[in-house]
């Protein structure tokens, strides 16, 4: 995304969350706006290099990074070469899942941060050109358990959802990551949304197993969620 689109995309979400952004130093890229919710910092905005790259999300997934490597190489995915390690944030390498869907490892050198705030990630979904044929990838790649849902399928930890699959309801996008953040209520954080710029793209619905939710695109044209999963 461009300077302009970067800087629009700050002041949507800023405005929809109160999320705060502050400079973070990362080596080789300098200086990067780091994503705030409360003291929590969990993502990034940055300019992607090429003129036509398409916004939207990269996303960093959590795992133990040696051991995630080896079943990715076992189950059909491509490792991009080999971790970095981002002294005092986390040790991180691209992957390319069987159908060509790209994700960040990422080890944390800090714990984890649990969902608690409106504004938090709260739950990932995969759109994928076929959920059944992927499934079993994430399943062995971040040893979650899998389960089959009117949707598509839940990864559990557990008991706890950390990853919905389905394949892909329309034909004409492409597959894409979906992140959502958590509401107390989704159709008024969707007006305000719409108020600061965002446009739905996929309807507000009851899904089961996850409560109320709807998917939006913000300013910079990036898909996002919002999902209040207390009314699951």
């Amino acid at each position: 995304m461009n300077a302009q689109r970067t800087n629009a995309v700050q002041e949507f979400y800023s405005n929809l969350f109160q999320w705060t952004i502050s400079p973070f130093h990362i080596e080789p890229f300098g200086l990067m706006p780091m994503v705030r919710n409360g003291k929590w910092g969990f993502a990034n905005i940055f300019m992607a290099m090429g003129a036509f790259a398409p916004p939207g999300w990269l996303v960093h997934m959590s795992c133990d990074i040696d051991k995630a490597i080896k079943q990715v190489k076992k189950h059909g995915g491509t490792v991009n070469g080999e971790p970095e390690t981002i002294p005092g944030w986390a040790r991180l390498v691209g992957v390319i899942d069987p159908q060509g869907t790209s994700f960040q490892l990422i080890e944390r050198e800090l714990k984890d941060h649990e969902d608690s705030k409106p504004g938090d990630p709260h739950i990932l979904e995969l759109w994928s050109p076929d959920a059944d044929e992927v499934v079993t990838f994430y399943e062995k790649v971040f040893r979650l358990k899998a389960k089959k849902t009117k949707r598509g399928w839940v990864l559990l930890d557990v008991h706890t959802p950390r990853l919905y699959i389905r394949t892909n309801p329309y034909a004409d996008i492409p597959h894409r990551w979906i992140p959502y953040f958590r509401s107390c209520s989704v159709p008024a954080d969707k007006r305000r949304a719409e108020l600061f710029g965002a446009i739905e793209q996929v309807p507000l619905e009851d899904a089961d197993q996850i409560g109320p939710l709807v998917i939006m695109m913000d300013t910079a044209g990036a898909y996002f969620g919002l999902v209040n999963p207390d009314n699951a």
